[in-house]
């Protein structure tokens, strides 16, 4: 059963990577983000699903990778609320050097609210950054996966992220603090 899942996975990330056209221009980041502020970046590699024709990526440098992306992608936002992330890599096609082959990041990701201590998301944000062809940097593939992340958030923000008149700012020190609970991706 699970070699199937394995299979289908990797037809869905070699049709995913022939039908994309990479992303667009960079938004700018005061771009609709609202009340977003980040709080704590949990990311999760465990068993994630390595590509055909894909470089091996050790699972702390591929963790390590994208939560500094995402911090560098949203760390820059400075709303009034709180937001953590709870990111789970699914798989992922990193070219070997030499070849035109596409890279691919798929991830899935829940955005909790720290003010109404709830799950925005009600299934996992469905995550796929894209780098162009021939790129074997890992650096630079989890740079667009942080992208398309904030995208998806920019989707939900008029809901998730609106600004409320009169609320607190909420406190947090991401250098001070540690989660004491790594939130869970379904």
């Amino acid at each position: 059963m699970q070699n199937a899942v394995r299979c289908t996975l990797a037809v869905a990330l070699l049709a995913l990577a022939a039908c994309a056209t990479g992303p667009g221009p960079e938004p700018a980041r005061d771009a609709g983000l609202g009340n977003f502020r980040l709080g704590f970046n949990v990311v999760v590699v465990r068993d994630a699903l390595q590509g055909p024709g894909s470089q091996l990526i050790d699972e702390a440098v591929l963790q390590t990778a994208i939560a500094e992306a995402v911090v560098d992608r949203l760390g820059a936002y400075d709303g009034d609320g709180l937001y953590h992330l709870g990111i789970r890599v699914d798989a992922y096609m990193l070219a070997e050097p030499g070849t035109q082959n596409e890279s691919l990041l798929l991830m899935a990701a829940n955005v909790w609210d720290e003010a109404t201590k709830r799950n925005l998301t009600a299934e996992p944000l469905e995550i796929a950054g894209m780098a162009p062809a021939g790129t074997t940097d890992i650096t630079e593939l989890a740079e667009r996966a942080a992208l398309a992340l904030e995208d998806a958030l920019r989707a939900n923000a008029g809901v998730w992220f609106a600004p409320k008149p009169g609320q607190p700012r909420v406190a947090f020190d991401r250098t001070a603090q540690q989660p004491s609970a790594p939130g869970t991706v379904n």
